[in-house]
């Protein structure tokens, strides 16, 4: 499973809710994360407060200046189409910062907006378009 991780200023869990629920039934799991599921495929979004131990120094740097207090989520997939789905969703907020863990750090409006523009983008191989 593949994973990628949003960062943002305060916790957004309800948001993120609200803004699934417009398009999806959206399940909630044990530990208070959720599932999106969609034609039998998985997303997860989960609060993970403990990634921040886990990334290089320059993303953390690079975090640090742009959210004094940030909150980590991982949305973990491994149908692309769908993650890229969610995150067209719940990602288009330029005060979101989106970690692919593959070499790309982008605020959320601009992931989105390469979303948009390269439909067909698979940032776990590809850099920015």
């Amino acid at each position: 499973m593949d994973s990628v991780i949003i960062v943002a200023p305060c916790a957004y869990d309800a948001r993120f809710k609200e803004r699934l629920a417009r398009g999806w039934k959206v399940a909630e799991t044990a530990c208070g994360g959720s599932v999106i599921e969609d034609g039998g495929s998985r997303v997860y979004l989960s609060r993970n407060d403990a990634i921040a131990e886990d990334l290089e120094p320059e993303a953390r740097a690079r975090i640090a200046a742009a959210t004094p207090e940030p909150v980590f989520y991982t949305v973990d997939f491994s149908d692309l189409n769908l993650c890229r789905r969610v995150l067209l969703v719940i990602a288009d907020d330029p005060r979101l910062l989106i970690d692919t863990d593959h070499r790309v750090l982008l605020p959320g409006a601009d992931f989105v907006r390469v979303l948009r523009s390269q439909p067909d983008w698979d940032w776990r191989q590809d850099r920015v378009p």
